[in-house]
């Protein structure tokens, strides 16, 4: 890549890094119901009804993550058990489901307090789908655990607002005004692949979205959703899929930022995308 468009490149990375969580699977951790991690066996606080879909059917362990054992700061909640469910497997849609209905095929559940004494045999006895392996549908290829590490992230390419902020740091950088001009449109087509490369975010907790298709907030009944909460990609290696949104996608849940800090997570819009 010439000087100029790296320079570029750099500035947009600089400019637009937010604080987030990376997220990255730890095949050979042992993981339980009290564990960061993704797919599996939940964990569940038998005093409540467990999430159910459309059908009446229990939903599936998407991901949870413990903030009681994996620290993290605000805006996210900084103890308790954050869940994320869906469907379990009757279709390619794997839950997604923006209605205006209740109850979705997909629900987010935060545990203020995780009550230590539940056990593994209690949560199956549940009758839930837990064994992600025999569900024909489901992009949790097996239980894994994840680890949490603080990481600042930049804006993808794919991102909504990414055009506007390509377009203001391009007429600095470039010494002329370009607004308005699609940066696809400035870049050759090697430039577009490699800043398209070099800014997919991967899985994480807040950050900046990637997507494969497009930003779903473009749609101005979605813009007040402009939180990141969670992001699982497609993660395989070699023979070994541990996620597959459909063909090697990616999904996101987005939340409105006073919902965040009030620790209300019953309104989140749900997308994912694929090739």
């Amino acid at each position: 890549m010439q000087e100029q468009m790296q320079t570029l490149l750099d500035t947009i990375k600089e400019r637009t890094k937010t604080p987030a969580y990376a997220l990255t699977i730890q095949p050979d951790k042992p993981v339980g119901i009290f564990d960061s991690k993704f797919g599996g066996v939940p964990y569940w606080d038998l005093q409540k009804p467990y999430p159910k879909d459309t059908n009446d059917k229990p939903l599936a362990l998407l991901a949870q993550f413990n903030f009681d054992k994996d620290k993290v700061d605000e805006p996210l909640p900084t103890t308790g058990m954050l869940q994320f469910f869906i469907s379990a497997g009757d279709n390619d849609l794997y839950g997604m489901d923006n209605s205006t209905t209740e109850p979705k095929n997909y629900r987010i559940v935060y545990h203020e307090t995780i009550d230590t004494s539940v056990t593994d045999e209690q949560i199956k006895a549940l009758d839930i789908p837990w064994h992600t392996e025999a569900l024909e549908y489901f992009p949790v290829m097996r239980e894994v655990g994840v680890s949490i590490t603080p990481k600042e992230i930049s804006i993808s390419t794919m991102d909504a607002n990414f055009d506007k902020i390509f377009c203001e740091i391009a007429s600095e950088v470039l010494k002329k005004d370009i607004h308005d001009v699609p940066y696809y449109e400035i870049l050759s087509e090697d430039e577009e692949d490699e800043f398209f490369e070099e800014l997919v975010t991967g899985h994480s907790l807040l950050g900046h979205p990637h997507f494969t298709q497009f930003d779903p907030r473009e749609d101005e009944k979605y813009t007040a959703y402009s939180t990141l909460l969670f992001q699982m990609d497609s993660d395989y290696e070699g023979a070994e899929d541990y996620t597959m949104w459909g063909d090697a996608g990616i999904a996101n849940f987005f939340i409105k930022p006073e919902d965040l800090k009030n620790k209300k997570f019953d309104d989140v819009l749900y997308n994912w995308d694929c090739c």
